[in-house]
């Protein structure tokens, strides 16, 4: 939900506040100056409404408000008595919209203008958050790419020297293969990891039943084999025979939380329980618990970004996280984890519930 603070330099008018509120969004409506300081000193907003007097008034106001930092990028939106001329300019007015318009003015005005820099605000966040995945793509792959490369390139300038010189030796050559083989395959993840994660989020959604708790059974069963050393002990609660919804990404999400708990395991015994629980008619909550090595503290708030590691010793891309957390989003849910070093993760993820219409829609 979008937030909005509102502030008004004269008699506050209801109008105002209702044409914000009628715009999707989440108004906090300021008492006095004093509060109206501490609200926007303290929280981000995603839009400032100022009803004043004077345009000088806003202006100096407006660059007070942008110094400080936590809204320096947040549209302002302000109205005052006659003709808006923009006389004046302040420092921060060219880093987010600032807008105003002429009192008097309808509710379907403010509403369009709210609506316009509510979806600027939001666009914009979707922009830096895109910079930053550039960003840190950046770093990674020059990190993650640099090590396969580099021995891939070592070791076939050590074959193609043994060719020249008619000095083969088969098991030496064999090693060497191998080695590359292996490299390249880490390069090969690298790559399919980043397809997946560009692919996350995109595809559309195909609903429909389908057998969930086989499908859990069997895709640990799968990853088990991958692992013959390791002993999986799988304990489903309350989890639905069958779920109305797109299979191939649950599947996907469970598959990856699965593996993650079996690759940050403590022993060789995993112990993962997977449930459900039942909210309301509209929100189904799953969750996927191990007694694994856990997260740090420190990790917790980026563990769903692509790029990383909670354990920076581990072998991974660090995408499998941030895209079950695109999966998530797509099927408009959300996910979270609880996670303590040494004791285990708990990774809790919500979908909303399909109606009664909407699953005989489909099965018809």
């Amino acid at each position: 939900m979008n937030t909005a603070l509102i502030y008004s330099t004269i008699m506050y008018t209801k109008a105002v506040a209702n044409a914000v509120t009628s715009a999707n969004s989440n108004t906090t409506e300021a008492k006095d100056f004093d509060d109206f300081q501490n609200h926007y000193t303290e929280t981000e907003f995603d839009l400032i409404v100022i009803d004043a007097t004077e345009e000088q008034e806003v202006f100096k106001l407006s660059e007070v408000i942008r110094k400080k930092g936590v809204n320096k990028n947040t549209a302002i939106l302000f109205m005052i008595p006659g003709k808006v001329k923009y006389l004046h300019s302040f420092e921060g007015m060219e880093l987010a919209p600032f807008i105003g318009i002429s009192k008097p003015f309808s509710k379907v005005e403010i509403q369009n203008l709210c609506r316009m820099l509510l979806n600027e605000k939001l666009q914009r966040k979707k922009l830096m958050n895109s910079l930053e995945e550039i960003e840190q793509f950046a770093v990674v792959a020059a990190h993650d790419l640099r090590a396969p490369l580099k021995n891939i390139y070592s070791y076939a300038e050590v074959l193609k020297e043994s060719l020249y010189d008619n000095d083969v030796d088969k098991r030496q050559t064999i090693e060497i293969a191998n080695i590359i083989s292996g490299e390249s395959s880490k390069l090969l993840k690298f790559v399919n990891d980043i397809f997946e994660y560009s692919r996350a989020g995109k595809l559309n959604l195909a609903f429909d039943r389908f057998p969930l708790k086989t499908n859990i059974k069997k895709m640990t069963e799968m990853i088990s084999k991958t692992c013959p050393q390791t002993k999986i002990d799988l304990k489903l609660v309350n989890i639905p025979e069958e779920l109305y919804s797109d299979e191939v990404k649950i599947q996907h999400i469970f598959q990856n939380l699965i593996e993650n708990s079996v690759k940050y395991r403590k022993s060789e015994n995993v112990e993962i329980e997977i449930g459900y629980e039942s909210h309301h008619d509209f929100e189904a909550t799953f969750y996927v618990k191990d007694n694994g090595i856990g997260i740090g503290k420190e990790s917790l708030g980026t563990i769903f970004q692509p790029f990383r590691r909670a354990h920076m010793t581990s072998e991974g891309t660090g995408m499998g996280l941030a895209i079950v957390k695109k999966l998530v989003r797509q099927l408009s849910g959300d996910i979270a984890v609880e996670s303590y070093e040494n004791t285990g993760s708990c990774f809790r993820f919500n979908l909303r519930k399909q109606s009664k219409k909407e699953i005989n829609h489909a099965g018809s």
